[in-house]
């Protein structure tokens, strides 16, 4: 499932998705997908979300995006072959990949530093706020309304920790 934006607008009235969106977000969790691109859209970043592997591999190939927001734990295609089939493309090896994983054992952490991931952040309710640094700093700001600064963190300190 491939859905752009999510903010809340029909798909007539979104801009186009390949000219818009700096962030790919993929978990097959749909609730969590329109959560994280809400949180990403208000702080200023246009955000997308697919639901699948597969998704995320055509989606990229279809759409020029500034950094991927990657779930390991999938069904079909996980996020450590959709990292691993990126790492292996001209195209999209150099491709900036976060690993947003509720999985953050030293074992799980290598294997996606071993295969390119840029940073790692635990999928925990409080990790929000080091999640949106994290991702910023690989995706550039939407132009905000003159004099309008970026929301502040939604939440407390995280568990974070960097491949």
């Amino acid at each position: 499932m491939i859905v752009p934006q999510d903010v809340g607008e029909s798909l007539e009235q979104q801009s186009p998705l390949h000219q818009t969106a700096s962030v790919l977000v993929v978990d097959d969790e749909v609730d969590l997908c329109r959560l994280l691109v809400r949180l990403l859209t208000l702080d200023g970043v246009a955000a997308a979300y697919v639901t699948s592997g597969e998704a995320a591999l055509e989606f990229v190939k279809a759409h020029s995006i500034k950094v991927m927001l990657l779930d390991l734990m999938m069904p079909g295609t996980t996020g450590f072959e959709v990292l691993q089939s990126l790492r292996a493309s001209k195209e999209f090896s150099m491709l900036p990949v976060v690993i947003y994983s509720a999985r953050v054992d030293a074992e799980i952490r290598d294997e996606a530093r071993l295969l390119g991931a840029q940073a790692f952040v635990a999928k925990a309710v409080d990790s929000f706020d080091h999640l949106q640094m994290v991702v910023k700093q690989y995706a550039e700001p939407t132009t905000r309304p003159p004099g309008k600064k970026p929301n502040p963190p939604l939440l407390g300190p995280s568990r974070t920790g960097q491949c």
